[in-house]
């Protein structure tokens, strides 16, 4: 996230109806921050869809406010401290919000807030094992504690979904990542099994860690977020992976999908979920939370009516795009298809002799010159307007018109 675009100060809402407690803003406030108060959940929702404040500071024991911190961490990038007149708040961290402070608010204790949250906006710690630490990645400022310089943009959400199985979803989420790892990418693994996953075998990743690690440190989701991520050797983009085993994978429910991906939207400028073909509850969460569906199908009639069903049962203010994978026929075809559902296509992708071989070598071959890697070069231009292999000199632009 870089000061491209910034404003001179770090907009915070205090969301607090105890009339006994009169705050003086200005004096409250350090010089680096705005802050505006409100007393009722419906004027900060308001507040927040108008502002969009980088936090929100609600008194826990307000009417409404275990709804309202959730439907931030579905929606919004803003993130939430509850305050109560205890030091300790056992319902923040169940309902998923960043933090607590205790009141009577002071001006001591917004700056160690947002000086925590900033430190997880603006990069990862190390966690042993699993990803290197370190400031050297494009978006990361030079000093986590400089909080005012730190500008948090709405992500993209990418979710890579289908009907069917089999229709090539995992093979386009990684090469995806890969061709796109340049504009600092998450891929999350949503696809629950018996072993390792597909992604997993394809990236040669150990067991270990994965996004069990959540349920490991309910006391600190953040932390268990960050240690749940992984580099992959041979590529430039993280992964979260699923759970090793169904026993895991049953603990893991729609809070723990809200909480994964909020954080990865601070974390990452690209979050990818390679999502299975159903639509479970967790699959339905993520689907909610993205700001890009991308449905994959190949020519199969059974798939593209499912898609057909299910398509329109979705919030309308996602961006929803068709990709044909392993075609083979008539380019006609594939137009029609497309005013069947109603979805513009971000790729048609024909069908590749050598990616099978690719897959069976357990190597992504994003940078070759193959029939599938112009297919994701091709997706990746009709979700960023890249067109590019080469996107570091797009950098500033991407995060100046993601601030807008």
């Amino acid at each position: 996230m870089e000061e491209l675009g910034r404003e001179d100060k770090t907009r915070i809402l205090i969301v607090d109806d105890n009339v006994e407690e009169p705050y003086d803003l200005a004096v409250l406030s350090p010089p680096s921050m705005e802050a505006i108060r409100c007393g009722s959940v419906a004027a900060a929702r308001a507040l927040v869809e108008e502002l969009k404040p980088k936090a929100v500071f609600i008194d826990a024991d307000l009417r409404g406010s275990k709804d309202f911190i959730k439907w931030i961490k579905r929606h919004k990038s803003s993130a939430v401290v509850t305050m109560s007149k205890n030091p300790v708040c056992s319902d923040h961290a169940r309902w998923g919000a960043d933090g607590h402070i205790e009141k009577p608010l002071n001006r001591s204790s917004l700056e160690m807030a947002m000086r925590r949250i900033c430190d997880g906006a603006s990069g990862i710690e190390e966690a042993p094992g699993s990803i290197s630490s370190g400031y050297d990645k494009p978006g990361r400022p030079e000093s986590v504690n400089d909080y005012e310089n730190v500008h948090v943009v709405t992500q993209e959400v990418i979710a890579v979904w289908g009907a069917k199985g089999g229709a090539g979803r995992t093979t386009i989420a990684a090469n995806l990542a890969a061709h796109l790892s340049d504009l600092k990418v998450l891929l999350i693994d949503f696809n629950f099994s018996e072993g390792p996953s597909d992604l997993s075998a394809m990236l040669r990743l150990p067991a270990v860690p994965h996004i069990g690690r959540l349920i490991d440190n309910l006391g600190d989701r953040r932390q268990g977020f960050v240690d749940s991520l992984i580099e992959p050797p041979t590529e430039a983009f993280t992964v979260v992976q699923p759970p090793p085993t169904l026993e895991i994978a049953e603990r893991i429910g729609v809070d723990e999908v809200v909480d994964v991906i909020d954080n990865a939207r601070r974390m990452f400028n690209i979050v990818i979920l390679d999502l299975p073909a159903n639509q479970s509850p967790v699959t339905m969460e993520a689907v909610d939370m993205a700001t890009t569906i991308l449905f994959v199908t190949q020519m199969h009639n059974g798939s593209i009516a499912r898609i057909e069903a299910i398509k329109d049962q979705l919030k309308s203010d996602v961006t929803k795009m068709l990709v044909i994978n392993r075609f083979s026929g008539n380019p006609v075809k594939a137009r029609e298809i497309s005013y069947f559902l109603d979805l513009p296509i971000a790729a048609v992708v024909q069908e590749d002799a050598h990616l099978a071989d690719n897959i069976k070598n357990d190597t992504i071959f994003i940078d070759s010159n193959t029939i599938f890697s112009e297919g994701i070069v091709e997706i990746g231009k009709s979700l960023l307007g890249f067109k590019s292999k080469d996107l570091k000199s797009k950098w500033n632009i991407f995060n100046l018109l993601k601030s807008i």
